[in-house]
């Protein structure tokens, strides 16, 4: 994500603990020529510096301690500086029926929430939720949760609208697999 926001920032460091995802994103970077970004293999606590926004994408159900996660948050962020959260959604009908139990497991997964569930533990760590949305479809959640990953790479073209919108339908009618906020620290 951090690479799509370089035209419009003109700084911006992605931190994460695994040396794998700093090594694709620097590949990324360097593949794409882009000069504004720095990748670091640390961890949130080890940031000295505070942000105006921090995008925290697919990394909160992996923490064991959410609420001391959430305080890290708080601590990296400057006066009424915003949050972006994304994580995995616990209402998708696939999800309540155990669909996705063995790949939660596989990816290090310790919980999902809803938005209800996550803008209360938010509101609990300094944080005031301005909006909020839902993401993914269970189209989309079957392809990156199985073995037919492979599939995404014929995905292109004409085929992403209609792709989009088989997905959004069946978030209509399933619910939701993943959710998004953006909050303001109080």
């Amino acid at each position: 994500m951090v690479l799509y926001l370089s035209n419009i920032f003109s700084y911006l460091l992605g931190i994460d603990v695994s040396d794998k995802a700093i090594d694709i994103a620097n590949t990324a970077k360097k593949n794409n020529n882009i000069q504004n970004i720095d990748f670091k293999n640390k961890s949130l606590n080890e940031v000295k510096t505070n942000f105006d926004l921090v995008l925290c994408t697919e990394v909160i159900e992996h923490i064991d301690d959410d609420k001391d996660f959430i305080s890290s948050l708080s601590n990296r962020l400057n006066e009424s500086g915003y949050l972006v959260i994304s994580t995995p959604s616990d209402e998708s009908f696939f999800y309540k029926k155990g669909f996705f139990t063995n790949f939660d497991k596989r990816v290090g997964h310790i919980r999902r929430y809803n938005i209800n569930s996550l803008t209360k533990k938010l509101n609990n760590g300094g944080f005031r939720v301005v909006d909020y949305g839902e993401t993914d479809g269970i189209l989309r959640m079957i392809l990156f949760s199985t073995d037919l990953e492979f599939i995404v790479r014929f995905i292109k073209g004409p085929l992403v609208p209609i792709f989009h919108f088989f997905d959004f339908l069946s978030k209509k009618i399933f619910g939701s697999c993943g959710i998004i906020l953006l909050a303001q620290k109080k």
